[in-house]
This record gives structure tokens, C-alpha cells and sequence, in this order.
């Protein structure tokens, strides 16, 4: 063998030792990963499970909205048989406020006279500061 076929031969063995310890080391870093996609095979679906799907999502909308609507229709028949609500203001004003059978000023009869205290309301504390800008807003004017 000549000088240049010894060369050509080494570095052909140089480059194909080179490419295998490339490949031993993608081997080895293969063997550590573990990541795995789950796919499904049966993921994809036809048109009639479309169509199913969509029969169902409609089924329960209309389903939830007619609950819905059943609930608020009870909630109305709670309000209606315990009767309007009234707060302590205007059952006083209710109180004092002399009954008649007439609508009208003249046939009226007055009711009889009770005495009746207004309900206490709670009031707002009256702190100095509260007077002094009071007072400043009332001289400017």
C-alpha cells in the first residue's frame, strides 16, 4: 500500500468511528427521556356522534333553562303567599295615618285616636367636624 491509500484508509476509519460514537451518545440520551404523547387513536369522531353530542348539549340547555325558569316561578309564588314587604317607616306612616271608608274629604270619618310612637331610626353621630363644615357650607351660601 501506498502513502496516499493509507491515508484515505485511516481517515475513512476516523470518520466511521466518529459517526458511531455520534450514534452511541443519541442512544444513550434517548434511553433517559421518557416523554411519551398519548394519543388516541379513537379521538376522531363521525358524524353521528357529532350529531349526538349536539342533540345532547342541546337537551340539557333547554333542560337548565326551564329549571331556571321553574325556580323563579316558585321564588314569585313564595313572595306572592307571604305578602309585600313592609319596613318600619312605613308601618308607622300606615299607623298614623287616620282610616277612612270614603275616599273622599267630606264623608270621611276619622279613626280613632291612638297614640303611636314612630319607630326609632338610628341616628347620625354629631361630631364637631361634621358642625364646622356644616356651618362653612351654610355662611358661603
Amino acid at each position: 500500500m501506498d502513502f496516499n491509500s493509507r491515508l484515505n484508509h485511516f481517515a475513512n476509519k476516523k470518520k466511521e468511528n466518529t459517526v458511531s460514537v455520534a450514534m452511541e451518545m443519541l442512544a444513550s440520551e434517548q434511553a433517559h427521556c421518557t416523554f411519551t404523547p398519548r394519543v388516541n387513536s379513537t379521538s376522531r369522531r363521525n358524524l353521528k356522534k357529532f350529531l349526538e353530542d349536539q342533540a345532547m348539549f342541546l337537551e340539557n340547555k333547554s333542560s337548565k333553562i326551564k329549571n331556571t325558569q321553574l325556580q323563579l316561578i316558585e321564588k314569585e309564588l313564595m313572595a306572592m303567599r307571604e305578602g309585600p314587604q313592609i319596613d318600619r317607616r312605613s308601618e308607622w306612616i300606615c299607623a298614623t295615618k287616620p282610616r277612612t271608608a270614603s275616599t273622599h274629604k267630606k264623608h270621611a270619618k276619622p279613626a280613632p285616636a291612638e297614640e303611636i310612637s314612630p319607630p326609632k331610626l338610628p341616628s347620625r353621630p354629631k361630631c364637631a367636624t361634621f358642625m364646622t363644615e356644616r356651618a362653612k357650607v351654610r355662611s358661603i351660601k
